[in-house]
C-alpha cells in the first residue's frame, strides 16, 4: 500500500493492485474509494497513517497489472520534473528517463508530453481578455508577483514603466535607457501593428547604433496611434530616463511619415533633426504613380516618361537592373525597384529595419534581445 497522486494532482491510494481517491475526510480517518466509475469498492485509513481500519473490496472488475502500475508511476514522475524544471522541453525529460524503461511505447510517450504540458500550463498565468486585464496583470508584475516573468536573462528589471490611464507600456532596462542616452546622435523609431500583442494596438521601438549594430532598445505597447499617445509615449521615455540620472538629447530621429508622431516629436524635442524614411518614401511614390496611371511608363525602358521618373539620365548604372520587371502585375502592391532607388541615393534607415534582426544577434552582452523583452515570441 503507497499513497500517490491521481491524473489531476489529487492524494492517491494504491491497495491490492487497485487505485482509491479521497471521498471523505473526517476528524480521525479518511475514505477512500474507487477511481473507476461505477465501482462501489471502498476502504477508510486513520489520517496519520496508512493503516487500513476497514476495506470493502468488491470491484466490479480487473485490477492493475505491474505495467499499468508502472506507466502510472513514470507518468507522476514526469509531471513532478515538469514543474521542478520548466525550462526543460518535454522531449528531453522524457529522453533522459524513458532510456532504462522498456514498458512504454510511442503513444504512451506522446501522451506523457501531453500530461506535462498540461501540468505546465497551470502554472502559466491566463491570457486577459480585455484590456484592463492586461494592465492589471503587468500592474502585478511590476509590483513584484510573478517576477520571473518580468525580468531579462542579466535579471534586471525590463517592465520599467506602467501607465495606467494612459495605458502605455515601456519594456526596457536600465542599460539600454544609458545605451540610448550615450548613442542618441542618430536614433531610429518605427511602429508596427502586424506583430503588436494582443488588446494593444501596435508595439513601437526604438533603435539606436550600439557597436556598429542597431539594436532594439525600447519597447512602447501602444492602445492607439493617436498625437496624445505618442506625446505621452516620448514623456515617459524621457522621466524613466530620469529615474536613472539620465538625460536624453535626441540629435537627430529616423521615422515614418506618420504626421502624429512628427508634432509630438517637434513639440517635445523642438531641437531635434527629423529625417524622413525613404522606404516609405518610395512606397508612396509608386503608390502614387499607380494612382495617376504611370505604371506603365515608369516600366517601359523606351519612355521618356518613365526615364524621367526613374532619373535614368542621373543614374545609367540602374539601366540593367531589375529587367523582369515587366512580369510584374500593373496594380502589383509589392516594394518596386523605385522604392531601392529611393534608398540608394539618400537615408540608409531601410537597410537598419531591414538588417536588424540578424544583426541583434552579435549585439553588445548587455543589451536586451527582443526574444528576452517580449517573452512570457
Amino acid at each position: 500500500m503507497e499513497i500517490t497522486t491521481t491524473n489531476r494532482g489529487k492524494p492517491c491510494l494504491m491497495l491490492e493492485n487497485y487505485r482509491f481517491k479521497c471521498a471523505r475526510v473526517t476528524k480521525t480517518t479518511e475514505e477512500w474509494r474507487c477511481t473507476t466509475d461505477r465501482c462501489k469498492a471502498r476502504c477508510t485509513t486513520y489520517l496519520d497513517t496508512t493503516i487500513v481500519i476497514h476495506s470493502s473490496t468488491c470491484h466490479n472488475h480487473s485490477s492493475m497489472t505491474a505495467e499499468d502500475k508502472e506507466k502510472h508511476k513514470i507518468r507522476q514522475f514526469f509531471k513532478r520534473k515538469a514543474t521542478d524544471d520548466i525550462s526543460a522541453r518535454p522531449s528531453k525529460i522524457v529522453c533522459s528517463e524513458l532510456r532504462s524503461t522498456e514498458s512504454l511505447d510511442y503513444t504512451h510517450v506522446k501522451g506523457i508530453k501531453n500530461a506535462i504540458h498540461r501540468q505546465r500550463l497551470k502554472l502559466t498565468p491566463k491570457l486577459p481578455k480585455t484590456r484592463q486585464e492586461t494592465m492589471e496583470c503587468l500592474h502585478g508584475l511590476k509590483e513584484g508577483r510573478n517576477s520571473q516573468f518580468g525580468e531579462s536573462h542579466l535579471g534586471e528589471d525590463i517592465l520599467q514603466t506602467l501607465d495606467l490611464d494612459s495605458d502605455i507600456v515601456l519594456v526596457t532596462t536600465e542599460a539600454n535607457l544609458r545605451y540610448l542616452c550615450d548613442q542618441a546622435v542618430d536614433v531610429f523609431a518605427d511602429g508596427t501593428f502586424k506583430f503588436a500583442p494582443r488588446l494593444s494596438c501596435q508595439t513601437y521601438t526604438i533603435h539606436c547604433r550600439v557597436n556598429d549594430f542597431y539594436c532594439r532598445l525600447a519597447y512602447f505597447l501602444l492602445p492607439d496611434k493617436k498625437k496624445t499617445t505618442y506625446l505621452q509615449m516620448f514623456r515617459i521615455l524621457k522621466s524613466t530616463c530620469e529615474l536613472y540620472g539620465l538625460n536624453i538629447n535626441i540629435n537627430t530621429l529616423h521615422v515614418d511619415f506618420e504626421t502624429t508622431v512628427i508634432n509630438a516629436v517637434k513639440e517635445l524635442f523642438p531641437a531635434t533633426q527629423i529625417k524622413g524614411c525613404c522606404f516609405h518614401l518610395g512606397q508612396a511614390w509608386w503608390r502614387k504613380i499607380q494612382e495617376l496611371g504611370l505604371a506603365k511608363e515608369y516600366k517601359d525602358r523606351g519612355s521618356d516618361i518613365g526615364n524621367w521618373l526613374r532619373n535614368d539620365d542621373d543614374d545609367d548604372d540602374d539601366d540593367d537592373d531589375d529587367d523582369d520587371d515587366d512580369d510584374d502585375d500593373d496594380n502589383s502592391g509589392s516594394v518596386h525597384p523605385l522604392q531601392d532607388k529611393a534608398l540608394r541615393t539618400t537615408s540608409p534607415l531601410f537597410s537598419v529595419f531591414r538588417f536588424s534582426g540578424p544583426r541583434i544577434s552579435h549585439r553588445p552582452h548587455n543589451v536586451v534581445a527582443p526574444s528576452s523583452c517580449l517573452s512570457p515570441s
